[in-house]
């Protein structure tokens, strides 16, 4: 196994330890909550509505507040967040397959940016992304290859796993509280489809980039 294959699985391992420990974990792991809730607001925005504010919390909960004119759009709306997050996933380890670190940066900077100034405007979030983006622009301000290197895949994992851990948890929601399944509720609701369909879509494809973002590697 190449040297830069074991570093990748390294960072990647240190990625899903920290995302576990107690409180600092869910600072590392809103990063995926960051990618879900900006799909919302982006198909809201592709299908001419209007996204009216996001919010990022320390439970790693988040919510995009959107208003959409057209129920198939409020169908795409509801669909984005977890379909958005395992695609980005996969496109931030496309990227470090081809050694584009930089542009991992860049994903990631934007995604900051544009919800510090226009979409998130509550407290944690703030502060969330503030920190978030301090830590992004001085690991890019050195420019050291190995440091890009490693945040990179240490992020890029944090949204990985947790794309495949939150579709895993909304799934078993939707099977014992449908009511309380978030994206998988609001599409029953929209659609008339049971909660535990959405839920297992989800889910599905999730494991599905998953298996796509491996085999990038193997």
């Amino acid at each position: 196994m190449a040297r830069s294959q074991l570093l990748m699985i390294a960072f990647a391992a240190a990625a899903l330890l920290v995302s576990r420990i107690p409180r600092i974990g869910k600072f590392f792991r809103s990063t995926n909550t960051l990618i879900h809730e900006s799909g919302h607001a982006l198909i809201t925005l592709l299908t001419s509505g209007t996204v009216v504010s996001i919010d990022l919390n320390s439970d790693t909960s988040g919510a995009a507040t959107t208003q959409s004119r057209y129920w198939l759009f409020k169908v795409l709306i509801a669909l984005a967040g977890y379909f958005f997050a395992s695609a980005t996933a996969y496109l931030l380890f496309y990227l470090i397959s081809k050694a584009q670190y930089t542009w991992v940066f860049y994903i990631f900077f934007s995604f900051a940016i544009v919800n510090l100034l226009f979409w998130v405007r509550n407290g944690y979030g703030i502060f969330w992304l503030l920190i978030f983006s301090g830590i992004l622009g001085w690991v890019f301000y050195y420019r050291l290859p190995d440091y890009l290197f490693a945040t990179s895949v240490f992020f890029s994992s944090l949204v990985l796993f947790e794309s495949i851990f939150s579709a895993a948890t909304v799934c078993w929601i939707s099977m014992n509280e449908p009511s309380n399944a978030g994206d998988a509720s609001n599409l029953r609701d929209f659609t008339y489809i049971p909660a535990p369909i959405w839920g297992m879509l989800f889910l599905a494809q999730a494991l599905y980039f998953g298996y796509l973002t491996v085999s990038l590697f193997w």
